[in-house]
């Protein structure tokens, strides 16, 4: 135990140092409730178990359960323009083969995406990012996984629609997402983290980051408490292979996550109800 509390010490200080030489990211720290049993929820690609992904209706099932942040995949058209899309290829959602820059954005939009969840989706098309931007404007914020190289214009069209910097996360720590921090320094990243002794590397890399991105199976207590201690919020992942994992839902609750990223909604309402109820 006193190695223990000596070796957080230091990393408190090294923490407060990053933060000391990066004035931009001085902030209070924040709050760690445990367990945090009113956690923002972020939608994995929108609520894809009740609409295709990435696409409008997916998003405003997001807006309508009220939830905080809605995960959306950016790759780029042929003539350039933002599009929805997670996969390198379109095959999966509309059948049509080939990566979206081998089509025109109009083209793009002209294609239905399998409706796999309905025939209320028959007419569903893959919508550019401007056009998830303008429904979400004022209801919901963006957690962006930015899967191509961001282009200035991309940038602006955030601007334009009140995204950025205040109201999204750009997630990852590769060329991608860093990209925005040689624009802007102060831009709004979410590196992913999984050891306390990660985060002053991070924020001299990041100065304008305000998040980290953290794996249900990997959280601690100590990633949780270092991140807070800098002024840092906590997301966690939820999803893919831990989607439907009880376990891991319970993890970010019970170590007070701040946003929990899900897949499953009705896991999470069932799993919350049961925490609130054990109280």
């Amino acid at each position: 135990m006193p190695g223990r509390v000596r070796w957080s010490a230091v990393l408190l200080a090294m923490i407060f140092y990053s933060l000391a030489a990066n004035p931009r990211e001085s902030r209070p720290p924040l709050t760690t409730v445990r367990p945090n049993l009113k956690p923002m929820i972020c939608a994995h690609r929108g609520v894809k178990m009740y609409a295709p992904e990435n696409t409008i209706p997916a998003i405003e099932k997001a807006i309508a359960m009220g939830y905080a942040y809605v995960e959306l995949d950016v790759r780029f058209s042929r003539d350039g323009i933002p599009v929805l899309m997670h996969d390198d290829w379109i095959t999966r959602m509309t059948l049509f083969p080939g990566p979206p820059s081998l089509y025109n954005a109009a083209t793009l939009r002209k294609f239905r995406v399998i409706p796999w969840k309905g025939v209320e989706f028959a007419d569903t098309r893959i919508p550019t990012l401007e056009d998830a931007l303008r429904v979400m404007q004022g209801r919901i914020k963006l957690y962006l996984d930015q899967k191509e190289m961001p282009r200035p214009a991309e940038l602006e069209l955030l601007k334009k629609y009140g995204f950025y910097p205040d109201n999204m996360v750009v997630c990852g720590s590769g060329p991608q997402p860093s990209k925005f921090t040689e624009w802007d320094p102060g831009a709004p990243a979410m590196p992913g983290a999984s050891r306390p002794e990660d985060l002053p590397g991070l924020m001299n890399k990041f100065p304008g980051m305000v998040a980290i991105n953290t794996d249900c199976a990997t959280l601690t207590a100590e990633m949780v408490d270092a991140a807070h201690a800098a002024g840092l919020m906590v997301f966690t992942n939820v999803i893919n292979l831990y989607a439907n994992d009880e376990a891991c839902m319970r993890r970010p609750i019970k170590l007070g996550s701040d946003v929990i990223q899900i897949d499953n909604p009705e896991l999470f309402k069932k799993v919350i109800e049961e925490y609130r109820k054990g109280q």
